[in-house]
């Protein structure tokens, strides 16, 4: 576990080292608030949106430690119209940069929350399109919405399932063909090491709740870092950027689509093995490595073009932000 823990810290120091450098030695503090929702009768879901946030948290601390700089997380109780009253203590109290709620019933009011107040919101939890419709500035998604989970559905029952290399055998009490953003079996790309993280930390396997949360947090930690700023606007401006990036250990680059702010990113399913148990498969077909090699901008087969297969959903328009 040492070893496993030492090589993250290592890997993550080389990956940010050139983008950080590269912009001045100024430190940074990035606040990250959280709404929980208490612990009696916690919704699974929501349970693990809460597992993932604190190993993310806890993750980028380390690597924020590297260049100087800190990353803070907070925590406040709160549900419906009490999770307005956990946002305004984090704000005034706690003077946070970033909100993150582990409900998806909350979600709408703390996007709003967040709008009035121009601080970052990451939307780890709810898949509603009409969050995405409501199109605000300060909001950013990671969990996929329920029209990407049926797209994705669809293109699994439309292709043949072949051999996949990131897939990791069978998975006990899975649904045929279910969607998932993430897998506790998954192993390239880095995925062995943070399920063997997770799993040393919590004793559970990393589903995709979790891994939204943990996503949620490396993705605010390494925009501050990188954008050398924890002011929520600048945060807001180096997402919304075509050149950023960043690594979810899926294999591919996750990048934010302008038109909604949407994650755009692999997603998997488990589908049902004749011979009994299941596969974890990813979807669309992403395994060609040649073809992103080859790619341009203008090339119909880059990663964003591709993912954003998966986002489309019928009549949503694009969000016309105000400034840009």
């Amino acid at each position: 576990m040492i070893v496993r823990r030492l090589t993250f810290v290592v890997i993550c120091y080389f990956a940010l080292c050139p983008a950080i450098s590269a912009q001045g030695a100024a430190h940074t503090s990035l606040r990250i608030g959280v709404i929980t929702i208490g612990r009696a009768n916690v919704p699974p879901g929501a349970a693990s949106v809460e597992r993932g946030i604190r190993l993310g948290a806890a993750e980028s601390k380390q690597t924020a430690a590297l260049f100087g700089d800190d990353v803070e997380l907070y925590e406040a109780e709160g549900a419906g119209s009490t999770a307005l009253i956990a946002a305004e203590q984090l704000l005034s109290v706690r003077r946070v940069h970033v909100l993150i709620g582990v409900s998806p019933a909350d979600a709408d009011l703390l996007s709003g929350f967040a709008e009035s107040h121009h601080v970052l919101f990451i939307n780890a939890a709810s898949r509603s399109q009409a969050l995405r419709a409501a199109c605000r500035r300060y909001t950013f998604h990671v969990e996929a919405t329920d029209a990407m989970y049926e797209n994705a559905a669809a293109a699994t029952h439309h292709s043949p399932v072949t051999n996949n290399a990131n897939s990791s055998g069978l998975r006990a009490g899975s649904q045929p063909d279910s969607v998932t953003l993430w897998g506790s079996t998954l192993q390239r790309f880095g995925a062995s090491q943070i399920n063997d993280r997770y799993r040393d930390k919590y004793r559970l396997g990393m589903d995709g709740s979790a891994w939204a949360g943990w996503a949620a947090v490396k993705i605010a930690s390494e925009a501050a870092l990188r954008a050398r700023s924890t002011s929520p606007a600048k945060l807001v401006t180096y997402l919304e950027s075509l050149a950023t990036q960043f690594d979810g250990h899926k294999g591919w680059p996750l990048t934010f689509r302008i038109a909604d702010h949407q994650l755009r990113q692999p997603m998997y399913t488990d589908t049902l093995l004749d011979a009994g148990g299941y596969r974890l498969t990813d979807v669309p077909e992403l395994r060609d490595d040649s073809s992103l090699a080859a790619s341009t901008d203008s090339d119909m087969r880059t990663p964003s073009k591709i993912l954003d297969s998966l986002i489309a959903s019928p009549g949503a328009r694009p969000c016309k932000w105000s400034g840009k």
